[in-house]
């Protein structure tokens, strides 16, 4: 999941609407002061914290800290303050495709861990798709991560949905449950559960279908990237299974590339970011490419990228782990050890299993020096 989380800070510096880079260009600085950890770390680690928790091993993990729970309802008053009347318009059942996100974000998130729940004695098998309560235990850890990271700039829906009491549904078919559904890929022990455990994540939040289709679709590449299958065979079974057209190169999808939250439009040209990548850092420097949400789609390809290429350079997992806080850095460690194949194993396989495939048409530019 680190592929994920570098992508999005990656990104997250050129993320603003028309901000496309300009030709083929992948040539643009990693990291700049603006580079931070956005809402798509901050559900990413939400994510795999949940699956952590229904195996058990998350127990001390993220440890509570001193006036995390004042904090908690300070943020919490603050923003039904900020927010009043905009829960209403979320009705049960109801919900429309979330608005971009806005180009201006807060410098630098807040933050106020929240213990992690004891683990009940008779919780069931890991991953069991009729494990009980598992939707709902997605949806309460996405709107505590909300509350401990107000201001990780979320769309105007989800943080409507976090500010109203219980648990409504929303109907999203945004990109919200794609950009985070990259650990269900690692934990996963079939392709029907990874499935099945995306859609379990968006049942609360993303109940469209396209909505759950992105997340599903970025699971299960995930999945398969890690098994060891081919970039072809990836394609083919996401463009069967979810109508996907992965075929048009980046070079063509460029120019008329806007700012779009929805998944049907940015989940497609993420995965081709990944197609057309020789490593996790091409996947995100394509994607990048793109403009628009940028954070996003950076996300969404270097995840897949790295469950196909193999864990990311030690520089560049220090560099991602050095701009996320403790809570979030000592999580996604943990997901990494429990899930993530060592350095050296590439795509869950030994590296000698799949040799490195020429790529196919649409590979735009190469990749720069460093």
């Amino acid at each position: 999941m680190w592929g994920a989380i570098l992508g999005d800070i990656v990104g997250s510096a050129y993320e603003r609407p028309g901000a496309a880079l300009g030709g083929n260009s992948r040539d643009f600085p990693l990291f700049t002061p603006e580079s931070r950890f956005t809402d798509d770390t901050v559900l990413t680690v939400a994510t795999a914290d949940a699956l952590l928790r229904r195996e058990g091993v998350l127990a001390g993990v993220a440890a509570k800290a001193d006036g995390s729970e004042a904090a908690e309802r300070a943020a919490r008053k603050a923003e039904e303050k900020a927010g009043k009347g905009e829960g209403a318009r979320i009705r049960e059942g109801q919900g429309t495709a979330p608005p971009p996100k806005p180009a201006g974000r807060a410098s630098k998130p807040a933050s106020s861990p929240l213990p992690s729940p004891a683990v009940p004695a008779d919780t069931p098998p890991f991953l069991t798709p009729s494990s009980a309560g598992a939707a709902e235990q997605y949806a309460k850890i996405y709107k505590q991560y909300y509350f401990r990271y107000p201001y990780a700039g979320y769309g105007e829906l989800f943080r409507a949905w976090c500010l109203m009491p219980g648990l409504t549904v929303q109907e999203s078919y945004g990109n919200g449950g794609a950009m985070r559904a990259c650990p269900i890929g690692y934990a996963a022990a079939t392709a029907e559960q990874a499935m099945e455990e995306a859609a379990l994540s968006c049942r609360y939040t993303h109940r469209h279908h396209e909505g759950t289709a992105g997340a599903q679709a970025v699971a299960l590449a995930v999945f398969l990237a890690r098994e060891g299958c081919s970039k072809a065979e990836i394609a083919a079974r996401l463009s069967r299974r979810f109508g996907y057209d992965l075929s048009h190169p980046l070079r063509d999808i460029r120019p008329g590339f806007a700012f779009d939250a929805r998944a049907a439009y940015t989940v497609p040209p993420a995965l081709r970011a990944f197609l057309e990548s020789d490593d996790v850092e091409s996947a995100i420097r394509l994607a990048v490419s793109l403009g628009g949400d940028s954070d996003t789609l950076a996300c969404m390809a270097g995840g897949v990228a790295e469950a196909y290429y193999g864990p990311l350079p030690a520089s560049l997992r220090q560099q991602a782990a050095a701009r996320l806080d403790a809570p979030l850095c000592a999580v996604a460690e943990a997901f990494s050890a429990r899930f993530l194949p060592p350095a050296g194993i590439q795509g869950g396989k030994r590296e000698a299993a799949r040799p490195k495939e020429a790529e196919g048409p649409g590979k735009d530019g190469t990749k720069p020096k460093a």
